[in-house]
């Protein structure tokens, strides 16, 4: 795309083990309730930072920032995950995820990316970070009724994750998957 935007963010991969925990989980939860749009398996990550339309040749730069002084950022390190959570309301839950643990390592990754960022003009985002790999979004009530929130109970799984790297992903929407790795960054 000479000259035009894409849009990306900046997320860390999960392991194989979570991913297919998650897919079993999308499985059950498809009998039970409709969502709009659920994650496909290949784009389950954790985000860092979403950067929004950045035009190529601006990208190069941000890229740039993100590689510089790489040994700065924390060393590799490992989080736990657990509970199928939600954002929203209960009776209107608008997007489920499963929840990771705030880890001092993956805040001062986040941090560092932040930092780097404002420098491109990357605004830090006002809300507190919330770590999460999402599963659904967008659910449907018309066509589901009440939420079975007592369902979300019985979803739990506490797993460790490994985090050694870090991506800029460009986002596809007309794509399956949607997101595409453009870096690959690691930590240490």
């Amino acid at each position: 795309m000479q000259g035009g935007s894409s849009h990306y963010f900046v997320g860390v991969p999960i392991s194989e083990e979570i991913r297919e925990v998650l897919m079993e989980w999308q499985k059950k939860l498809k009998q039970l309730i409709q969502y709009k749009t659920w994650t496909n398996p290949e784009d389950f990550h954790i985000t860092l930072k979403f950067l929004g339309a950045v035009d190529s040749e601006n990208i190069t730069d941000v890229l740039r920032m993100l590689k510089e002084d790489a040994q700065k950022y924390p060393d590799p390190f490992h989080l736990k995950t657990s509970d199928l959570k939600f954002f929203g309301q209960k009776q209107k839950p608008r997007v489920l995820f499963m929840e990771v643990e705030d880890h001092p390592s993956l805040k001062s990754l986040k941090e560092m990316v932040d930092t780097r960022l404002k420098a491109a003009d990357f605004r830090k985002e006002n809300r507190p970070y919330r770590p999460h790999i999402t599963i659904a979004k967008k659910w449907k009530p018309e066509q589901t009724g009440a939420f079975p929130l007592e369902k979300l109970e019985t979803l739990k799984e506490t797993m460790t994750l490994p985090v050694d790297r870090f991506h800029v992903f460009r986002i596809d929407p007309a794509k399956t998957p949607k997101y595409e790795i453009v870096e690959t960054i690691k930590l240490g």
